[in-house]
Protein backbone atom coordinates (compact mmCIF):
# COMPACT_ATOMS: atom_id res chain seq x y z
CA UNK A 1 0.00 0.00 0.00
CA UNK A 2 1.34 3.74 -0.80
CA UNK A 3 2.31 6.34 1.51
CA UNK A 4 -0.33 9.14 1.09
CA UNK A 5 0.77 12.72 1.08
CA UNK A 6 -1.55 15.13 2.71
CA UNK A 7 -2.93 17.06 -0.29
CA UNK A 8 -0.38 20.30 -0.24
CA UNK A 9 2.04 22.56 -1.94
CA UNK A 10 5.53 21.09 -1.72
CA UNK A 11 8.73 22.18 -2.14
CA UNK A 12 12.21 20.74 -2.54
CA UNK A 13 14.64 21.75 -0.05
CA UNK A 14 16.56 24.45 -2.89
CA UNK A 15 13.18 25.89 -3.14
CA UNK A 16 12.81 26.14 0.47
CA UNK A 17 15.76 27.57 1.31
CA UNK A 18 15.60 30.48 -1.23
CA UNK A 19 12.36 31.38 0.24
CA UNK A 20 13.31 31.61 3.69
CA UNK A 21 16.82 33.04 2.82
CA UNK A 22 18.81 30.51 4.46
CA UNK A 23 21.48 28.15 3.06
CA UNK A 24 19.98 24.43 1.98
CA UNK A 25 22.53 22.83 4.59
CA UNK A 26 20.27 24.83 7.13
CA UNK A 27 17.00 23.29 5.77
CA UNK A 28 18.66 19.79 5.98
CA UNK A 29 20.09 20.33 9.60
CA UNK A 30 16.56 21.41 10.68
CA UNK A 31 14.63 18.17 9.06
CA UNK A 32 17.46 16.11 10.87
CA UNK A 33 16.43 17.79 14.15
CA UNK A 34 13.09 17.56 13.63
CA UNK A 35 12.52 21.88 13.41
CA UNK A 36 10.94 21.45 10.36
CA UNK A 37 8.33 18.86 8.78
CA UNK A 38 9.33 17.42 5.85
CA UNK A 39 8.46 13.94 3.70
CA UNK A 40 11.27 11.93 2.60
CA UNK A 41 10.77 10.13 -0.75
CA UNK A 42 13.97 8.08 -1.51
CA UNK A 43 17.05 10.10 -1.03
CA UNK A 44 14.88 13.31 -1.82
CA UNK A 45 12.58 15.55 0.64
CA UNK A 46 9.82 17.69 0.01
CA UNK A 47 8.75 20.22 2.30
CA UNK A 48 5.35 21.79 2.76
CA UNK A 49 4.90 25.24 1.38
CA UNK A 50 3.05 26.18 4.66
CA UNK A 51 5.64 24.01 6.86
CA UNK A 52 7.29 27.03 9.64
CA UNK A 53 10.89 26.00 10.90
CA UNK A 54 11.59 26.26 14.57
CA UNK A 55 13.97 28.79 15.84
CA UNK A 56 16.10 27.54 18.10
CA UNK A 57 18.22 24.29 18.52
CA UNK A 58 17.35 22.03 21.04
CA UNK A 59 20.53 22.27 23.60
CA UNK A 60 21.58 19.53 25.03
CA UNK A 61 22.73 21.67 28.17
CA UNK A 62 26.78 21.88 27.94
CA UNK A 63 26.67 25.27 27.63
CA UNK A 64 24.09 26.65 29.86
CA UNK A 65 25.35 28.72 32.70
CA UNK A 66 29.09 29.02 31.61
CA UNK A 67 29.34 32.57 31.34
CA UNK A 68 28.51 32.99 34.45
CA UNK A 69 31.16 30.02 35.88
CA UNK A 70 34.18 32.09 33.32
CA UNK A 71 33.04 34.95 35.66
CA UNK A 72 33.19 33.71 38.96
CA UNK A 73 29.92 32.99 39.60
CA UNK A 74 29.28 29.64 40.69
CA UNK A 75 25.75 30.38 42.15
CA UNK A 76 24.30 31.96 39.23
CA UNK A 77 25.71 28.45 37.37
CA UNK A 78 23.96 26.40 39.54
CA UNK A 79 20.90 28.66 39.22
CA UNK A 80 20.71 28.47 35.66
CA UNK A 81 21.47 24.58 35.75
CA UNK A 82 18.07 24.20 38.04
CA UNK A 83 20.55 23.37 41.43
CA UNK A 84 21.31 24.55 44.39
CA UNK A 85 23.84 23.86 47.55
CA UNK A 86 22.64 21.76 50.26
CA UNK A 87 21.51 23.88 53.09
Amino acid sequence: MPTVLPNNSYLSVKQYAQLNNVTPSCIYIALKEGRLNGYRIDKTWVIPQNAVMQNKRLRDGRMIGYSDLRKNDLEGFLKKRGLRFEE
